[in-house]
Formats: structure tokens, C-alpha cells, sequence
């Protein structure tokens, strides 16, 4: 089979073996790709002097003035700076959170970082300013001689958390919709949507009935626990289709559905068009 969507790894150019990295975004760099890619990191972008266009599986985000933008592990985006646009891009690893994080700080940020809600923000001069603070902090102890990776945790800890406030003035009440539970379900999902798609196989793996499983996730993003995972197919899909060179048949393949036709069935039902026909207009 072709290759898929290309994914850039945390470890690939970790050379100083630190848990984060700090990347400055002036004149255009390798961070303005041409081709639509993924991480299995993430990246949370500081833009500073807007510019440009930011896309984000098929949502396109203006790269405005002081805003934040957040990519998830394995979303598929593209950014297109100005030229005069500038700021700073922090990217780090998946685990560096673990679940048995105790603090309610850490709780917190766990649930923030498992959330695709926060993609975009926009703050003011002043909120811009106190993140930046922290930001440079950050840049000078990455760009020091021996960085020690305890120093840049904790400011990255800080920044995220500075993050959160933000966002949680701009979406007051997120946390309220946000549960252990849920959160498990959502990692449980994304590891396995491709091959188990029945609401019953993650109860039994949450040890939750399906009826709870499906309120927690209906209080948290309006959908059931069969609607969830269905969207999740769809939006892989959708990736798939727009940004490899996979063929439809073979894009069902990977989704571990054995009749393409079914697939395609599937998808237009999901849809309202064909896999090819989806193909060709996003084009």
C-alpha cells in the first residue's frame, strides 16, 4: 500500500533529549509546509504578528494577531504564513503527562491537552504579553548550553496552564463536561477506532455500562458513544482522501472496512456525497 499522510516524530530530531522544544517563527521556515502533514506531538503556536491562514483538519484558521493555535497528536494541518507574521511554536511530547498525575493543576491540564475544543484563540496585548514572558524564559534555558529538562518542564507546565486560563475565558464551563471516564473513552477510541467501532467493546474495556458510557459522552460532546466513533472514521477518511495518495479502496482497507462498497455506502450516508466525489471537491 502507498504511504499515508506523513507524521513527524518527537524523537526524530531530539538531539538535546529534552521534553520540550522551542522553535522561533520570523522569516518562513520548515514550519510552513506546503503538504499536509501530522505529529504525533504536539504544537502549540504563539503568534505574535498576525498573517496568514492556519488549517486544521479541513477548518481553516486565521493566523490573527496575538492568538494561540493548538495542534493535537495526529491532526492533519497546513500553515501559511505572511511573510511579516512572527512568533514561536513549543512543541512537546504526548506522554510527558502521565494519568497518574495527582495535583489538581495536572488534572486539569491532562483533560485540557485530551480536548480538541481549544484549536484557536485570540487574546489581548496584555494576555500575549504574559505568555510571551514566559515564552522567552522557555526559549533561553532550550538555547542554553546544558538545558535541563526539569527547568523547561516546569515553564512549559506554567505556559500550558496560562493557556488554560485563557481558553477557560473564552469557553467558561468546559471543564464541567469533561470526565475521567470520558477522557479514557476518547484515548480508547483514538487507539482503536479502527478496528473496533461497536459501543459495547468500549464499556466493557472502561468497565462502565454502555447506557452510562453513552451520557458521559453525550454531556461532553452532544454525540453517542456510536456517533463518536463514526465521526472519528469519517474525519480519517476525509484526511486520508484529501492528503495521501491512497485510492478509495485502499483508504477502506485501512479503515478496516472489508467491502469497499460498504465503505463508500458508509461514507455517503456520513457525507452526503461519495469518497471520490468528496475527493474531487476539495480539491
Amino acid at each position: 500500500m502507498k504511504k499515508a499522510i506523513p507524521i513527524h516524530e518527537f524523537n526524530e530530531e531530539d538531539t538535546k533529549n529534552v521534553p520540550a522544544r522551542y522553535v522561533q517563527l520570523n522569516t518562513l521556515n520548515d514550519y510552513d509546509f506546503s503538504q499536509p502533514h501530522r505529529h504525533n506531538y504536539y504544537e502549540v503556536f504563539f503568534f505574535t504578528k498576525g498573517g496568514g491562514w492556519h488549517f486544521i483538519d479541513f477548518v481553516k484558521h486565521p493566523v490573527a494577531d496575538n492568538s494561540v493555535h493548538i495542534v493535537y497528536p495526529g491532526q492533519v494541518h497546513v500553515l501559511s504564513r505572511e511573510k511579516d507574521s512572527y512568533g514561536a511554536v513549543v512543541h512537546f511530547s504526548r506522554d510527558i503527562y502521565g494519568a497518574a498525575a495527582g495535583d489538581i493543576s495536572q488534572l486539569l491540564l491532562i483533560q485540557f491537552l485530551n480536548s480538541n475544543t481549544f484549536l484557536h484563540a485570540e487574546n489581548t496585548a496584555e494576555e500575549q504579553a504574559k505568555l510571551n514572558s514566559v515564552l522567552e524564559h522557555l526559549k533561553a534555558e532550550y538555547l542554553s548550553a546544558k538545558p535541563e529538562a526539569e527547568i523547561l518542564k516546569s515553564y512549559l507546565h506554567i505556559l500550558l496552564i496560562k493557556c488554560i486560563r485563557l481558553f477557560d475565558k473564552k469557553h467558561p464551563g468546559w471543564q464541567d463536561n469533561v470526565t475521567g471516564i470520558y477522557n479514557d473513552f476518547r484515548e480508547l477510541a483514538e487507539a482503536n477506532f479502527l478496528i473496533q467501532k461497536q459501543p459495547g467493546y468500549y464499556a466493557e474495556r472502561l468497565k462502565v455500562s454502555e447506557r452510562k458510557l453513552n451520557e458521559l459522552c453525550k454531556k461532553a460532546t452532544g454525540l453517542t458513544v456510536g456517533d463518536y466513533v463514526n465521526n472519528r472514521v469519517i474525519l480519517e477518511a476525509k484526511r486520508l482522501l484529501c492528503n495521501s495518495p491512497l485510492t478509495a479502496k485502499e483508504v477502506a482497507f485501512y479503515l478496516g472496512f472489508n467491502d469497499p462498497s460498504y465503505f463508500n455506502r458508509f461514507f455517503k450516508l456520513k457525507t452526503g456525497m461519495t469518497a471520490l466525489e468528496f475527493r474531487e471537491k476539495s480539491k
